[in-house]
């Protein structure tokens, strides 16, 4: 991957990860679905938190269209795992969600599963 595909994809999964931590500050918000799927939907139609997630989702999205229409999807699409580190510190961070070393363990498998594709 060329240096500015490389930065595209950082950006990228800056804000997938970030719009995961929008969609869970929300859902925290709306509860589970034991008031059915129907009901938790609505709720989160309506959560500002829920909506700026999937706003900000969209705008990884757009990145992710960028990223395959220079990149061959066999390396841009593993190399979007990229995500789970950049989500664990975030959940960690903002959240205050507690993460064991397993979990960070295979957070790292992940990344050297990517630097290892990255490189072919």
């Amino acid at each position: 991957m060329r240096s500015a595909d490389i930065l595209l994809l950082l950006v990228a999964v800056t804000w997938g990860g970030a719009g995961h931590i929008l969609l869970r500050l929300g859902m925290r918000q709306v509860g589970d679905a034991g008031g059915g799927l129907a009901s938790s939907v609505a709720q989160a139609a309506t959560s500002r938190s829920v909506l700026a997630g999937t706003a900000v989702q969209a705008i990884y999205y757009v990145l992710y269209l960028a990223i395959i229409s220079r990149t061959p999807v066999a390396i841009a699409l593993p190399a979007t795992a990229l995500m789970y580190p950049v989500t664990a510190a975030l959940a960690w961070v903002v959240l205050g969600e507690a993460l064991t070393v397993g979990q960070w363990a295979g957070t790292l498998l992940v990344m050297v599963g990517v630097g290892l594709i990255a490189r072919t």
